[in-house]
């Protein structure tokens, strides 16, 4: 039963590490793709205060995206902070259900290390 339950929290914990690796790798992909804009919004800017509508609406494009991009970025955060919370939660439901049987967990011992 013992192994059960490390096998459990071993699973789970790698599930978790990936879940954040994805979210993490997006938000360097979003992190990225923002810089480029912000480079991008900084040429624009630079050519000059008369432009035509165009290129005024090309500007508002790329800060609308921008923000777009900020917004994508804050729900990622959210995402991982959800991710944590849920790990600890699953880690006081494991840790219960394992105690309450009146099974010593290495899991406790695992967290030390």
């Amino acid at each position: 039963m013992e192994e059960w339950y490390t096998l459990v929290h071993t699973k789970n914990k790698i599930s978790r590490e990936i879940q954040e690796l994805l979210i993490r790798l997006k938000d360097l992909e979003l992190e990225d793709r923002h810089s480029r804009l912000q480079l991008e919004i900084t040429q624009r800017m630079a050519e000059g205060f008369r432009k035509n509508t165009t290129q005024l609406i090309e500007e508002r494009k790329i800060l609308d995206e921008m923000l777009k991009i900020v917004d994508k970025r804050n729900e990622l955060v959210a995402q991982l902070e959800q991710l944590r919370l849920r790990e600890g939660e699953e880690e006081k439901t494991i840790n219960s259900d394992v105690f309450t049987k009146g099974i010593k967990s290495r899991l406790a011992m695992d967290e030390k290390s």
